[in-house]
């Protein structure tokens, strides 16, 4: 039985859209940002926690989508 955060993971594993240390960034802050939801009770800073908790676990950026910029293709296509 798959859990739900997997179904999550991989039905946005073809949507990839930032590279890898944003990924990182993106969950490092998001962590920080979601303790201090806690802290604060503040439930807008949740919801941006979770946004950026997103990022950092899928990969996918939904904003970046819209606004079509793929960081993550420029980034492996400089070279």
């Amino acid at each position: 039985m798959e859990t739900l955060a997997h179904k999550l993971t991989h039905s946005f594993e073809d949507k990839e859209n930032i590279g890898k240390n944003e990924r990182i960034a993106s969950a490092v802050s998001g962590s920080v940002l979601l303790y201090r939801a806690f802290k604060k009770k503040s439930f807008l800073t949740g919801i941006a926690a979770g946004y950026m908790l997103f990022r950092g676990a899928t990969g996918y950026c939904p904003i970046s989508d819209v606004v079509g910029s793929d960081v993550a293709s420029a980034v492996l296509n400089r070279n």
